[in-house]
């Protein structure tokens, strides 16, 4: 087998984009964007057996003050793991390239399953297990972060859940509750678009970004930042917004209760009278046409990833996440996907959990609860790796007390 530390990028994406078990975080796309907001080296290294490219890994290099530079490999190597011969060979290669650059160290975080689990966590009795994979690259000298909890600190969130839509789409709303299937029967008829757009989105973006992390306590991307990853993921990036248009709304209510529809239903009246006049004061509060939501996703071979979501907290009754949700479903199964990722989730099935929200609106999709192996360490400087850890967690802190302060 021959290592290629510089692939010509046609021929990295070439393998990329045909590879079954790739992910958006193996193409060059990704490591543009990266190198834009991190202002990383980025190396597009390879595998080659009979001429033929078998492997590829994106490694971003990262200089650090103090120690010099650590080497990432996101979302791990773009390879088959079940051939254990062919993760020897190319994790021997980027180690002995991570030690040519004088790194301290070389970390990935491969994109492969660790236990095939159903929707609630539970382990499927002999469904598919990859632990063996964690243990094989342990044997090669990498240290194991653990089967932690999603936020930890890691790279990347080895827990997601995954919409399986390679069917058609009322199997795929089937796997939902009835009460959701209700209400995308009863949105298709109500005032509410979902568009795609471009750049002049990410001003909303932004605006809707700030308003969670206010809620949240994180540090919200800015609209540079936004249209920055518009423009870098140009045809693999989608970014859709969701409105209402109040005017319109309000007739179709209006409607609604003249058509003797709710004659024998008086709670049922009572409920759509409630909603005309809230919708008649959001009306003179933001006009005719308001923004329920905004959307970024990125769709890669046949697959999605919804990277960014977020609602208007103030029009919270009209359900703008459902609403972008079973539109975009519709949309990315149109362009071929057959796997709708939902990006991200704590990996805790526990109401106790502060983030046990997320999960629990996401399994209403009718998702698959999936688990990654996590993330390996190969030390190259125990010292130097010791005083860089030291170093970005002394970094982190301070930024913490920067935004608290901000917020104070």
């Amino acid at each position: 087998m021959k290592f290629e530390e510089a692939l010509q990028i046609d021929v990295f994406d070439a393998f990329v984009n045909a590879a079954p078990f790739s992910h958006y975080m193996h193409t060059s796309t990704y490591a543009k964007f990266k190198q834009l907001e991190d202002k990383c080296t980025v190396y597009y290294t390879g595998l080659y057996e009979n001429n033929e490219v078998v492997a590829t890994a994106i490694v971003l290099e990262y200089k650090e003050p103090l120690v010099g530079s650590y080497m990432y490999v996101p979302c791990g190597m773009c390879m088959d793991y079940s051939k254990l011969d062919l993760v020897d060979a190319f994790t021997n290669e980027l180690v002995a390239f991570a030690k040519k650059h004088d790194a301290v160290l070389l970390k990935i975080d491969p994109n492969v399953l660790r236990v095939e689990r159903t929707l609630i966590g539970d382990i499927v009795e002999g469904g598919i297990n990859n632990e063996h994979i964690t243990e094989h690259l342990k044997q090669l000298g990498f240290t194991h972060r653990g089967y932690n909890y999603a936020y930890d600190g890691s790279m990347r969130n080895r827990y997601t859940l995954i919409v399986d839509t390679d069917k058609p789409f009322e199997d795929v709303l089937k796997n939902m509750p009835k009460s959701k299937q209700n209400y995308f029967k009863r949105q298709s008829k109500m005032a509410i678009t979902v568009t795609e757009g471009g750049k002049e989105l990410a001003k909303e973006l932004a605006i809707y970004a700030k308003e969670l992390a206010d809620i949240q306590h994180f540090t919200p991307h800015t609209q540079a930042y936004f249209e920055m990853l518009i423009n870098a993921y140009q045809d693999m990036g989608h970014t859709y917004v969701c409105t209402i248009d109040f005017g319109k709304q309000i007739a179709l209510y209006e409607a609604e209760l003249q058509s003797g529809k709710y004659k024998k239903d008086l709670e049922a009246r009572a409920h759509c009278e409630k909603d005309l006049e809230k919708t008649k004061e959001y009306q003179k509060q933001f006009g005719n046409i308001a923004v329920l939501g905004v959307a970024f996703y990125v769709a890669f071979a046949d697959k999605s990833y919804n990277l960014f979501n977020y609602i208007n907290k103030e029009l919270t009754m009209f359900r703008g996440t459902d609403a972008i949700h079973y539109n975009v479903i519709q949309d990315m199964m149109k362009r071929g996907v057959k796997h709708y990722d939902l990006v991200g989730f704590s990996g805790l099935i526990d109401k106790n959990d502060l983030y046990y929200g997320l999960y629990d609106y996401k399994k209403t999709l009718g998702p698959a609860y999936i688990e990654h192996i996590g993330e390996f360490d190969y030390i190259l400087k125990p010292t130097s790796n010791s005083i860089n850890k030291g170093y970005l967690s002394f970094r982190k802190t301070l930024s913490r007390i920067k935004r608290k302060l901000q917020k104070s």
